[in-house]
């Protein structure tokens, strides 16, 4: 597994699997992206709230509520 560490914490990957280690007073919040949709999390003072935004090929995006990780 090779890491990446910087101020905000540690990235991990392995292959196609991600693990990242943050420390939620380093930062805001954190967004993915990819070709089909993103997901947001930000920390809210007692745990991580995520919200995923989907992409459909009309251009069109829909959301789904935030969900705690």
């Amino acid at each position: 597994m090779a890491e990446k560490c910087g101020t905000f914490g540690t990235v991990a990957y392995t292959d196609n699997n991600l693990n990242i280690e943050i420390t939620p007073e380093s930062l805001g919040s954190i967004a993915l992206t990819a070709r089909d949709g993103r997901i947001e999390c930000y920390w809210d003072g007692n745990q991580w709230v995520c919200s995923a935004i989907t992409f459909s090929s009309s251009g069109e995006s829909s959301a789904q509520a935030p969900t705690a990780v």
